[in-house]
């Protein structure tokens, strides 16, 4: 297990001395999105239950919101928590 260990940290640390910059993470991050660019049904916390809506993924921010749009072009954030993604 160290040996496996010392092998991922090495790894990691090489990978990240190689990214320019956040935004160089950032496009990285991106290009692995699950359904980036996709319609997903989000339910969102709604008093005490919860509504189902349909959005557009369009981006995970750096503070690890994910950002949607809605039928009308409208752009939310919803933190870890607020909203689920149906699978």
């Amino acid at each position: 297990i160290h040996n496996v260990l010392i092998s991922l940290i090495e790894n990691v640390h090489f990978h990240l001395q190689n990214l320019d910059s956040q935004f160089q993470i950032h496009a990285n991050f991106q290009k692995y999105l699950w359904r980036l660019n996709e319609t997903i049904s989000l339910r969102i916390i709604d008093g005490d239950g919860f509504k189902r809506e349909q959005f557009k993924l369009i981006d995970v921010d750096f503070e690890g919101r994910i950002l949607v749009a809605n039928k009308s072009g409208d752009q939310l954030k919803f933190h870890h928590g607020q909203g689920f993604i149906d699978l």
